[in-house]
């Protein structure tokens, strides 16, 4: 008895021995809006092409719903604890709260659905010239893609713009970048107002548009156009309907196809597909063995352009005809 009970133990020993540990990823998302869901979309359609699926390894997802203390104490609680072998931030918002506590674990990171990670202070540099256990997909172009198209939509008018911003991260990083371009092109009166980003519950929400139709009413009468910054207030479309119905100016920027089809002018945008694709691969080679201290950040070239030209017209906005060409991968609407 004794010896088949050895035999059993010594076959089980070996049994364990033989199987490999199953790999876990974790993901988590700042909050639910459509450019999340779509670059997530895009994300695991990536993963299950390069056969990564639950069927192999272990997936965690979470949803911080916009809520700092939330993203926190999962990463604290659960994280910290169970060691995954990568975790996946998306959005600024929940990619900066997990930074420091990945840093000092060591757990690889790879984040996307970041506007500015440098201004974030999520990575040193786009190269990660430091190896640093971070790599992704970011948004924002160099050179700024977005001001010198605005440069060239408004020409040569000297005219008044408005920004609206919150203090969600990335819409602080958006308005920094805008900042920059503005000072570089002194011609414009830029002027700008932030309002506090409370959460993303409906009270919350209801709350920060409250605030941000109070901002509009009081800037109405200082400028020519509003600008949205890349974030919550920049993705919705109410709010570029509530600029125009408040103050009867254009938004000639925003940050969604939905906010363009709302009537902002123009969005210029990373691939959404390629977006999320970045960030599967930078997954997938980090489960093969690959060092993440090795993998810049990324972004899809070339930019995608959204036009709105029935707003366009409504508010006398000549578009070059450079961008009306569907042929090169301008939306048009």
């Amino acid at each position: 008895m004794k010896a088949i009970l050895l035999i059993i133990s010594l076959l089980l020993s070996l049994s364990c021995f033989g199987q490999k540990e199953r790999k876990k990823i974790v993901l988590i998302r700042s909050f639910e809006i459509n450019l999340v869901r779509s670059h997530i979309k895009h994300f695991f359609n990536s993963l299950k092409e390069q056969g990564i699926n639950p069927s192999n390894v272990d997936i965690i997802q979470f949803n911080g719903r916009g809520n700092p203390k939330l993203i926190k104490e999962f990463v604290e609680n659960y994280i910290i604890q169970h060691s995954p072998d990568v975790v996946v931030t998306n959005a600024t918002l929940a990619t900066a709260i997990a930074r420091p506590y990945l840093r000092e674990k060591n757990i690889p990171q790879v984040y996307f659905t970041v506007f500015d990670p440098v201004d974030a202070g999520i990575v040193a540099d786009l190269e990660n010239s430091k190896r640093e256990n971070i790599a992704g997909a970011y948004l924002l172009y160099e050179g700024d893609v977005r001001g010198e198209l605005f440069h060239e939509i408004i020409g040569k008018k000297d005219d008044r713009v408005g920004m609206i911003y919150s203090s969600y991260p990335s819409e602080i990083s958006s308005f920094k970048s805008w900042k920059s371009f503005f000072d570089r092109h002194g011609k414009y009166s830029f002027s700008a107002s932030m309002i506090n980003y409370p959460g993303n519950n409906q009270l919350e929400l209801k709350k920060l548009l409250s605030d941000f139709k109070r901002q509009v009413e009081k800037m109405k009468d200082e400028v020519d156009y509003f600008i949205l910054p890349d974030g919550p207030l920049g993705v919705n479309p109410i709010y570029v309907r509530w600029i125009e119905k408040i103050s009867g100016k254009p938004v000639l920027f925003a940050t969604s196809e939905q906010s363009v089809k709302a009537g902002a002018i123009y969005y210029v945008h990373p691939d959404v597909k390629l977006h999320g694709e970045i960030a599967a691969k930078i997954v997938v080679d980090i489960l093969k063995g690959r060092d993440i201290r090795l993998m810049p950040s990324q972004i899809p070239r070339p930019p995608v352009i959204f036009l709105n030209l029935k707003s366009a017209k409504k508010f006398g906005i000549d578009v070059p005809k450079k961008y009306l060409n569907r042929a090169k991968g301008y939306t048009l609407y």
